[in-house]
């Protein structure tokens, strides 16, 4: 679950997701809407990835997820830094701790 106005933190995590078939999902800053609730429930995730800070993604979108779907705190993981950058490299280091290639652009 990742901010669906900016696209920093959905680019970073993309190749993840691309990699595992995993979806991303986009929210807004104020709620998480019905059908994405929805469509949450249908594919029953057993971890949910919050991608960004809480000024992207707040507590109150996890909280809604929790209420709606029956989720826990220890369903939700938030991979997140202080800028798109650190939060970036928080991604990889969470996925690819040890590369054997990188490509800097």
């Amino acid at each position: 679950v990742t901010d669906g106005m900016g696209f920093a933190d959905a680019l970073s995590i993309s190749p993840i997701a691309a990699e595992n078939n995993w979806p991303i999902v986009f929210t807004n800053k104020d709620n998480i809407n019905s059908q994405l609730l929805s469509y949450i429930e249908s594919i029953k995730p057993s971890k949910i990835y919050i991608i960004g800070g809480e000024g992207a993604v707040p507590n109150t979108v996890i909280n809604t997820i929790k209420a709606k779907l029956n989720y826990t705190d220890k369903d939700f993981e938030r991979i997140s830094g202080n800028n798109r950058y650190e939060t970036c490299k928080n991604i990889n280091i969470k996925f690819k701790p040890s590369p054997k290639e990188i490509v800097l652009t």
